[in-house]
Order: structure tokens, then sequence, then C-alpha cells
């Protein structure tokens, strides 16, 4: 056996929308902001991140990260592999 590595795409949440209005607080609720522009300037200040994905409905501002995954590959002796 060996192991290839695999990338994944993740999403995660970083600012949440509190109604009414345009206010939106980050996802562990610590900071709270009187619009969008302020929230998003801060997650950039914080992680340098600068693509967003706004999901308006769900009222959520997300960002990708990826992750590289450990893929575990069997080599079978039949095809002449090992």
């Amino acid at each position: 056996m060996y192991s290839e590595t695999e990338e994944k795409i993740e999403e995660k949440t970083v600012l949440t929308r509190v109604p009414p209005g345009d206010r939106w607080e980050t996802a562990d609720g610590k900071k709270l902001f009187p619009n969008l522009t302020a929230g998003l300037d801060f997650v950039f200040g914080q992680s340098g991140v600068t693509d967003f994905k706004v999901y308006a409905r769900k009222g959520v501002v997300c960002t990708e990260q990826k992750i590289e995954v450990q893929k575990e590959v069997t080599k079978y002796s039949l095809y002449g592999e090992e």
C-alpha cells in the first residue's frame, strides 16, 4: 500500500447576518459589525483572505480553504505492481 495526496476544498463560515438591517457578526459571535464592508475588512485583516462567497438568502459569508487529504491506494501483486 502507498498513499497519495488529494486536494479538497472546504468552506468555512466567517460572518453571519444579524437582522434587522445590514449588521454582521463573526461566526463565533464575538464581534458585531454595523455593515458587511466592516465585517469583510475585519476578516481580511485577521486572515488575509480576499475571496469570499456571500450566500444572501442564508445570511452567511464563507471563505474557501484547500486541505490535503491522504488517500491510501492498494497495490495488487496479481498485476505485478509489487
